[in-house]
């Protein structure tokens, strides 16, 4: 039972790492971005460039209002980046990781994505988690120099914003990153879940209790996991309540 349970994690393991270092070198391609601006705070104007937002700790690589002592604010915030583009005949992507709130991410003005509509967002709960996304940006609304990200989410549990920074570049190149961190999160879980199940197993065979607490530390760890990288939310349609579940189970 030992051998087949090493060669059944080697089976997760190789074809998911193969797979990602094959695409890895693309990543090179994209820009890790870095907020220009935060405001702690809810209206239609912040989505103008020309509206003067606070600037955000340039020390602060991750797009989340906990890092500035910002814990107790559960409302909208707004984060603007701004980047330069010279090249406008080229296929352009945002990579948007796992964010702790409804989310609306805008380029230049223009809405590019959001979690839910208002609507759904009235009915299931403000604080919808969003799921990693690959987002593709219509050519039409990408200028020549400046462009603007603005990006207006909400918070969980003191948390508030983005998991991780936030990546632009070339379609292909985003869509890189997209498969290794979704390959990445799949792999951990599904190799938890594994332990989980083996010591079980081991458990019922053996019965001795140690085994049994390796069973749930690695269940619980899985849980854990599926929630903090956005996993789950990509199977229950961005159901906070499922995810609060996977939090507390966890």
């Amino acid at each position: 039972m030992r051998r087949a349970g090493i060669f059944i994690i080697v089976l997760c393991i190789i074809p998911g790492t193969l797979f990602s270092v094959s695409r890895y070198t693309g990543q090179k391609k994209t820009i890790v971005l870095k907020p220009d601006n935060f405001i702690a705070a809810d209206h239609p104007s912040y989505v103008k460039p020309d509206v003067v937002l606070p600037k955000w700790d340039k020390n602060l690589n991750i797009p989340n209002w906990f890092y500035l002592g910002l814990a107790d604010y559960y409302g909208y915030g707004w984060f603007r980046y701004k980047i330069f583009i010279n090249d406008t005949t080229k296929a352009y992507s945002l990579y948007a990781p796992f964010a702790y709130g409804n989310c609306y991410i805008y380029f230049n003005e223009v809405l590019i994505f959001q979690t839910a509509s208002d609507e759904q967002t009235a009915q299931k709960g403000d604080s919808i988690l969003t799921a990693p996304s690959l987002i593709s940006i219509d050519p039409k609304i990408v200028q020549k120099g400046v462009n603007y990200i603005s990006v207006r989410t909400k918070g969980l549990d003191g948390m508030g914003g983005h998991r991780y920074p936030l990546n632009f570049g070339l379609t292909d190149s985003i869509e890189s990153i997209f498969v290794f961190q979704t390959l990445k999160a799949s792999s951990y879980f599904s190799i938890l879940i594994f332990l989980s199940i083996f010591f079980g197993l081991y458990y019922f065979t053996q019965k001795q209790d140690y085994y049994l607490h390796f069973a749930g530390a690695s269940f619980s760890l899985a849980l854990w996991h599926s929630v903090d990288e956005g996993l789950i939310q990509h199977f229950f349609s961005l159901n906070t309540p499922i995810s609060l579940i996977g939090y507390t189970g966890a």
